[in-house]
């Protein structure tokens, strides 16, 4: 991990940590991320922890990114030219007729002003959002190739912050 890398986490990113962590690993996960939240190496904006609280069985997951919200000490919400650019240029990063606020647009907008601002020498989204689902939506890792971000998934994550010891052997 460099140090002055940014990780900004989308909701599906942290709904997967229970999927890809060894159980016995989640409680020293979480809190390794919560130092990284502290240190300023992790971020994400208010959209996901409400988008994660609404799951209808909150677990550690959920849990860790509700408690740890209040802790983030890097930028947590884009500027709005930042969001009006991602909606631009990856405005089908949400459905057209989304009910909520959804979380992707804030997720894409928030990368692109730490990396741009050079708030983080390198900015990386995590996310399990890479199936486009046309016509519907494109998917966070379409919207990052748009916008040249880089991305990475949970397991990718979990190694480049020298967790990769504690993921769960990949089902067939």
């Amino acid at each position: 991990m460099v140090d002055d890398t940014v990780y900004v986490l989308d909701a599906s990113a942290i709904i997967t940590f229970k999927r890809v962590i060894k159980p016995k690993d989640q409680w020293g996960f979480a809190k390794h991320l919560e130092d990284l939240v502290t240190s300023g190496s992790i971020t994400f904006p208010r959209q996901v922890a409400r988008e994660v609280g609404g799951q209808r069985h909150t677990d550690l997951p959920e849990a860790w990114a509700l408690g740890v919200e209040r802790d983030i000490v890097i930028r947590r919400e884009p500027d709005s030219h930042y969001v009006e650019e991602v909606m631009t240029t990856a405005g089908n990063v949400i459905e057209e007729y989304a009910e909520n606020d959804p979380a992707d647009p804030y997720v894409l907008a928030l990368a692109l002003q730490l990396w741009r601002e050079n708030e983080a020498r390198e900015c990386y989204i995590v996310t399990e959002d890479v199936v486009d689902r046309l016509p519907l939506k494109i998917s966070i890792r379409t919207a990052c190739l748009r916008l040249g971000l880089n991305y990475m998934d949970t397991r990718d994550f979990a190694r480049d912050i020298s967790f990769g010891h504690v993921l769960r052997a990949q089902s067939k």
